[in-house]
């Protein structure tokens, strides 16, 4: 038991987790942010979830090429490799990387909802909000910035 939990919170795993949770997910942000925008008829609010919603596309791919000669951690390292080569680490990073974000919306809308159908509508559109304001989103842009990154390297070698 101690090792797991040595393992889950060194400081490298902390890092990974408030840069994630905080910097590269500010989707929560983002929709007090458009709710402000459209309550108070504040258009700044609107161009400062614009901003925050394009800055945090480019954190991901500079922390993740940072921390990847950073960290030393064996299961840290093992994690980056799974995340840029292997496409089953990526379609459950991908799956899984909306749902903190959804647990929020959830708990502060209240959302009881009874209605399976109601709830998974709401689930369908909140993972869409996160391709577009969240942690998908930022995921999705990691990817296509590698694979752009390996498609140059390979010419480069050519």
């Amino acid at each position: 038991m101690k090792k797991i939990v040595r393992v889950l919170f060194n400081r490298n795993m902390l890092m990974l987790y408030i840069v994630n949770f905080l910097l590269a997910d500010p989707a929560i942000y983002v929709f007090f942010l458009l709710m402000a925008a459209a309550f108070l008829e504040k258009y700044n609010y609107f161009i400062l979830a614009i901003i925050i919603s394009v800055g945090r596309l480019f954190i991901l791919p500079n922390f993740y090429n940072w921390f990847a000669g950073f960290a030393k951690d064996k299961y840290i390292q093992d994690f980056l490799y799974g995340l840029r080569h292997s496409l089953k680490v990526k379609l459950l990073v991908a799956i899984l990387s909306p749902i903190p974000f959804i647990i929020e919306c959830f708990i502060l809308s209240n959302c009881a909802e009874s209605d399976f159908w109601g709830l998974l509508e709401g689930i369908i559109t909140l993972y869409i909000f996160s391709l577009f304001a969240g942690l998908l989103g930022s995921y999705i842009v990691l990817y296509i910035y590698w694979y752009i990154e390996d498609k140059i390297k390979g010419r480069k070698v050519n």
